[in-house]
C-alpha cells in the first residue's frame, strides 16, 4: 500500500536531492550506467576515480574522471576527462587533459558559463603548479584547454577528487 507524501516530505526529499547532486559523488560508489558505459566502450578507461558536480549551471550533474589506467599515466599525473551525459542517453566529452595530479578542485570562478578546475600539474621536468582549467564545452574534445597559474592567494576552491 503506497501512503501520500506530505507536502514537508516532499521538501525534505527535494533538499535532499539538491543536496546530493550538490556534493562531490567519490570513486567508491559506481558511476551511473551511462557514464560507466560511454568510459568502457568510447574512452576505453577502465580505472578511474570519479566525481559529480553541476559545472554548467543547467541543475544537473557533470562527470569528473581521473583516469588511472596506466596508459593514460605517466611521471607528470594521468588524464582528467569531464563527461557529460543526457539523462540514461548519450554521454559526450567535455574536457580532457593530460599530465594532472590530484587532488583536483571546483571553483567557484567561471569559463564561458562553466565553472572551472583547479589541478596540479608537474612532472617531466617541468615545475610543479596548481593551474586553472577552463571549459570550452563548444571545443573539440581533442582540443587541450586552456591553463593558467593560479596565485597563491586565489581560494583554491572545494576538493571533488581528494
Amino acid at each position: 500500500m503506497l501512503l501520500p507524501i506530505r507536502p514537508s516530505s516532499r521538501l525534505a526529499a527535494a533538499m535532499t536531492l539538491t543536496a546530493i547532486l550538490a556534493s562531490p559523488v567519490h570513486a567508491r560508489s559506481a558511476p551511473p550506467p551511462p557514464l560507466a558505459a560511454y568510459l568502457r566502450d568510447a574512452l576505453e578507461v577502465t580505472r578511474y576515480r570519479w566525481a559529480a558536480a553541476d559545472f554548467g549551471g543547467d541543475g544537473g550533474p557533470e562527470f569528473v574522471v581521473y583516469d588511472r589506467d596506466p596508459g593514460s599515466c605517466g611521471t607528470g599525473g594521468c588524464t582528467l576527462w569531464v563527461v557529460s551525459c543526457e539523462g540514461t542517453g548519450p554521454c559526450r566529452t567535455i574536457l580532457q587533459a593530460p599530465l594532472v595530479r590530484l587532488p583536483v578542485r571546483v571553483l567557484t570562478t567561471r569559463t564561458n558559463g562553466w565553472l572551472d578546475l583547479a589541478v596540479t600539474h608537474a612532472g617531466g621536468g617541468m615545475p610543479t603548479s596548481v593551474v586553472r582549467l577552463r571549459f570550452n564545452p563548444a571545443g573539440r574534445e581533442d582540443e587541450v584547454p586552456e591553463t593558467s597559474d593560479l596565485s597563491s592567494d586565489e581560494p583554491q576552491g572545494r576538493i571533488l577528487i581528494p
